[in-house]
């Protein structure tokens, strides 16, 4: 017990006497290659005009929005020259355009095109390293090793050459090369006026830049050593310039020229920046502060065992914050805004120690001292936190042995604090009663009887009347100070009392763990009448009422419920509108009636006439995202406390976020059908239209909010503005994804939420037309229709001209077979008729004076007209139409045939093709075959002697083969000379085909036609 004790002492004693200075609050938070940064080491920074923080690395140069860090290391992004790997200086021309020093030249981002391209500029030196070191009127200022001067004109592209100082040299620009006296830590700079400043390791070079002439402002030829400058920093706000010595600190104003030290600063100082407050250097070990206005400075505590040994490059951004590089490690950045919600104990304050401290009760003094317990599992103190000076101290006195928690009550009419001090002893609960007056001294314990039968501690109040009311788990009891007693009030059967809550002078409502919040009257003589119960059925913990608007405000296990002043529902807060923890620990209503919430998820507000709430989460300052329960206070002056796990926050309402910083909607790249959108002209930031084909359909946008200072809390909201209002809400930096859009024009709108304002704000608009596909267009469409029309007005037309053919062709056929039929009848057939008539005469004359020869011209006659009947009846038939089945060549052939062998001995064979039957259409090819086949067959009949003969027409390789084979006597064909054969020659000709005819004595005769199938087409 001694030992913990004098432990106790000891601490609080150490911190009285490290802690004496003013120590700052800050957050300490980092860019590393966790976050995406390329390299660890990191030596020029430089803040554009947009927003982006650009930092040069060995390997290549990044660019970090507040989100995400964009490197440039691919070669897309360079323009005809090698990657920039490690990058010295910048400048930023008038256009947003970036210049960046190289050992190559002179790099210039194109910030329309997002891509760099390089110039040389000192094309005469030794080497080809170029640095920039200011803007002016269209020029670009740079200057190299050797301290030779030029300028890049960004309109002509014209270099001209401005001279060289007069000073040493630097030797390398390399950073593993460099000595202790680096360059980069005392960087030329352009002063207000636009003169150009340069500092050496022992002197000042000021350049005229409109007339180049140069000063030595610094210099004093009467003293033997010269100063050397370790670091230098120009405050613009002062026009001033700071200088790291060996010992201390020199400030030079530029505009009266006079000198002066800082006296408190001692030893030597490596690096340094001032800002409008303040200034920040650092010796070999420690980083400090100066401040401008008090003249105290602090040296900033190492956090977590992290030091600023290898800390340097510092630089303020436009929200104040220090940024430095910690090498290796890549940017540590030093944040002095205070966060939104007042944290405590605070990592980087001297109470950091405490961290792992809870709190549970809130008191308040009537001079505005807040006590807050804290206790852990090692020790308990309790914290005095003036709300007039913004001073914390620990109270050092018994109430911190042996303690394992406190609960408090303020005790207005009394000047004081009441404190149940609980502890253990024998493994029970021992509570002591103190009263802490108004100096914070605690008065002599008051002695009370033993209070476990009571149960557990739950809650107690002080009324206005100065009546103190507790509750414990298995009742409720007041507490009479002066007689030094608890009296049990007889209330209700309820056990389990877990919080008093004061409405009002008269009404107190009581809440009970598993049981249904009661709200009573308190009657003048102390005793209560019930009045109703609050929300039946719902575990509720806490109620304030809202006097403004006449309701009360409700937390349980289950939101927020807003009542009107009969306890009817109004309004639900949860999950479903927006409430990040539904389990309410702490609840406090602000001076306008807005109600503020600690829950499982952090802190909440609902605004009392929007209704809009608004979650804060670490990025806010929460202690922890889990609090305690019934560890809220709302003192005096309206300030709002919450006790959680890791400490406390307290805050003025309303809350804002203030910031120089305007967030901004960034599109760093599209992919279409997942490959690249690439623009040789524009960065796609910048595209306002977007036109693609009906298959680049499938569209994702990665777009971001860029804010330096708060990105990370941000959140990107898009819709289709033809789908209406509703809005689509994404985590900064997650892609917008399109599939399968249909042709259409649509309207993308993109922008932020601000979630303290509860406004969507519309920042870029991005048009995406999806052209339909080719068959779509109505153009198309009439084009198919003309074509379709014109297909079948062409049909018809070669429909009609194909009839008109086919008919004329018949017609000509026709008319030729009537010549021919005419030709026929005259030659042959008028032959006979003749023959016939002559013979008729001859035989009237025989038949009375030589009757037998009269006998045989009759015979003669009678084979002439049977002749005549056969060809009368083939030029019939082969003027017949094809669709008669009995009519066709098959047919007709098989019935002469049959009609000339069927009278004689002879076998004979038939094989037709039944497709012959629709080839051969013509009449006249009809009429020629059918002839030159019965001709064959009837000279084969009369002459060959045979007793076999075989007839085939087929059709073989696309050609028509006619033969007719017997077994004969055979003849010579060279010694026939008859009609029958030269016929047959002749149709075979007119069909242009060709004829052969086999025979010779004794072997038999075999005649074969073969007939080209085009030739029967009609």
């Amino acid at each position: 017990m001694y030992k913990k004790a004098f432990t106790i002492y000891i601490l609080v004693t150490i911190l009285s006497f490290a802690y004496a200075q003013d120590i700052s609050n800050f957050a300490v938070t980092r860019l590393s290659q966790d976050d995406g940064l390329s390299q660890g080491s990191n030596y020029f920074r430089f803040e554009d005009s947009k927003g982006f923080m650009w930092i040069t690395c060995n390997d290549a140069l990044n660019r970090f929005d507040g989100k995400k860090v964009k490197v440039y290391n691919l070669d897309k992004y360079f323009s005809n020259c090698p990657n920039l790997q490690q990058g010295y200086g910048f400048c930023e021309d008038k256009n947003s355009n970036i210049y960046i020093g190289s050992v190559r030249g002179l790099y210039i981002y194109d910030r329309e095109q997002d891509r760099f391209t390089l110039q040389k500029i000192f094309k005469n030196s030794i080497d080809d390293i170029a640095m920039p070191i200011a803007y002016i009127d269209n020029k670009v200022w740079c200057f190299n090793r050797q301290y030779q001067l030029a300028t890049y004109d960004i309109k002509t592209k014209k270099i001209s050459y401005k001279g060289k100082l007069k000073t040493k040299p630097i030797i390398s620009i390399h950073i593993y090369e460099l000595q202790e006296n680096i360059f980069y830590n005392h960087y030329p700079f352009m002063d207000k006026r636009k003169n150009i400043w340069f500092i050496g390791d022992n002197e000042i070079i000021e350049l005229n830049t409109r007339t180049l002439k140069y000063s030595y402002p610094l210099r004093d030829n009467k003293i033997k050593k010269k100063e050397s400058y370790y670091a230098s920093s120009y405050d613009i706000s002062e026009d001033c310039l700071y200088l790291g010595l060996q010992n201390g600190i020199l400030k030079y104003n530029l505009k009266s020229r006079k000198k002066s030290y800082i006296s408190n600063v001692l030893g030597k100082i490596l690096h340094i920046k001032a800002n409008t407050n303040a200034i920040v250097f650092k010796d070999n070990f420690n980083l400090k502060m100066l401040n401008k206005k008090t003249k105290k400075i602090i040296v900033f505590p190492n956090i977590k065992n992290d030091d600023f040994i290898l800390s340097y490059c510092f630089g303020f951004d436009k929200d104040n914050r220090l940024w430095m590089c910690d090498d290796g490690k890549g940017q540590k950045i030093l944040d002095f805004t205070p966060k939104l919600l007042n944290k405590f104990p605070n990592e980087s304050s001297k109470f950091n120690f405490l961290l792992n401290k809870s709190v549970g009760r809130f008191g308040e003094i009537d001079n505005k001292k807040i006590i807050i317990p804290l206790t852990g599992s090692d020790y308990n103190i309790m914290l005095v936190f003036d709300k007039n000076t913004n001073e914390k101290k620990i109270i050092n006195s018994d109430l911190n042995k042996n303690s394992v928690g406190f609960d408090f009550a303020s005790d207005y009419k009394r000047k004081g604090i009441w404190v149940f001090n609980i502890y253990k002893k024998n493994n029970s609960k021992i509570y002591e009663l103190y009263f802490l007056n108004q100096k914070i001294e605690t008065s002599k314990k008051i002695q009370i009887q033993n209070l476990k039968e009571f149960g557990q501690e739950q809650d107690f109040q002080v009324l206005k009347n100065g009546k103190i009311l507790c509750t414990f788990s298995k009742g409720l009891f007041w507490f009479i100070p002066e007689e030094k007693r608890f009296e049990q009030i007889k209330l209700t059967k309820q056990i389990n009392f877990f919080k008093i809550n004061v409405l009002d002078q008269n009404q107190i409502a009581f809440s009970f763990l598993n049981n249904d919040m009661l709200l009573f009257d308190l009657l003048p003589d102390g005793t209560f009448k019930l009045k109703t119960k609050i929300l039946p059925g719902i575990q509720t913990f806490y109620i304030q009422k809202d006097v403004l608007h006449k309701r009360y405000w409700v937390g349980t296990n289950q939101g927020v419920y807003l009542l009107d002043q009969n306890f009817k529902i109004i309004k639900i807060f949860n999950a479903n509108n927006g409430l990040a923890g539904t389990y309410i620990y702490g609840l406090l209503l602000d001076d306008k009636g807005s109600a503020y919430c600690s829950h499982q998820r952090g802190i909440s507000s609902i605004n009392w006439q929007s209704f809009q709430v608004i979650n804060f989460d670490k990025n806010d300052g929460i202690q922890n995202w889990d609090f305690n329960n019934r560890s809220f206070y709302k003192a005096s002056d309206g300030t709002l406390f919450f006790g959680g796990i890791s400490g406390l926050n307290y805050f003025n309402p309303p809350l804002y976020r203030k910031s120089n910083y305007k967030p901004e909607v960034y599109i760093d790249e599209i992919l279409i059908n997942n490959k690249l959108l690439a623009s040789k002209t524009h960065n796609v930031n910048t595209l306002t239209t977007l036109n693609l084909n009906y298959d680049e359909n499938n569209i994702s946008i990665f777009a971001y909010v860029k804010d330096l200072a708060a990105a990370s809390t941000r959140q990107l909201i898009f819709r289709i503005k033809e789908n209406g209002k509703k809005w689509n809400y994404l985590t900064n930096g997650s892609a917008i994804n399109f599939s399968n859009l249909a042709p259409n024009i649509y309207t993308l709108e993109l922008g932020t939420y601000d979630k303290f304002t509860n406004q969507e704000l519309v920042q870029k608009t991005l048009r995406i037309t999806i052209s339909a596909p080719f068959y779509h267009a109505v153009s198309f469409w009439i084009l198919i229709a003309s074509i379709l029309i014109g297909a079948v007005f062409w049909w018809y037309n070669q429909k009609k001209l194909e009839k008109q053919k086919i008919h004329f062709k018949q017609q000509l056929a026709l008319e030729m077979q009537r010549s021919k039929i005419t030709a026929d009848l005259h030659d042959d057939i008028g032959a006979t008729l003749s023959s016939l008539q002559i013979n008729s005469a001859v035989a009237n004359q025989l038949i009375v004076h030589d009757p037998i020869e009269a006998k045989k011209v009759l015979h003669k006659i009678e084979n002439q007209s049977k002749n005549l009947a056969d060809k009368i009846g083939d030029i019939i038939w082969s003027m017949k139409p094809n669709n008669e089945e009995f009519m066709t060549i098959s047919t007709r052939i098989r019935n002469f045939a049959n009609d000339i062998l069927g009278a004689t001995d002879i076998e004979y064979a038939l094989a037709i093709d039944n497709e012959l039957n629709e080839l051969i259409t013509d009449i006249t090819n009809r009429k020629n075959i059918v002839l030159f086949v019965k001709e064959a067959i009837n000279n084969a009949a009369k002459y060959s002697q045979a007793s076999q003969i075989k007839i085939s027409l087929h059709i073989i390789e696309h050609k028509i083969e006619i033969q007719i084979i017997d077994n004969g006597i055979g003849f010579n064909v060279d010694e026939i000379r008859g009609n029958g054969i030269s016929n047959m020659k002749k149709r075979i000709l007119e069909l242009k085909g060709e004829i052969q005819i086999i025979s010779s004595h004794l072997k038999g005769t075999t005649i074969l036609a073969t007939l080209p199938i085009p030739t029967f087409r009609d």
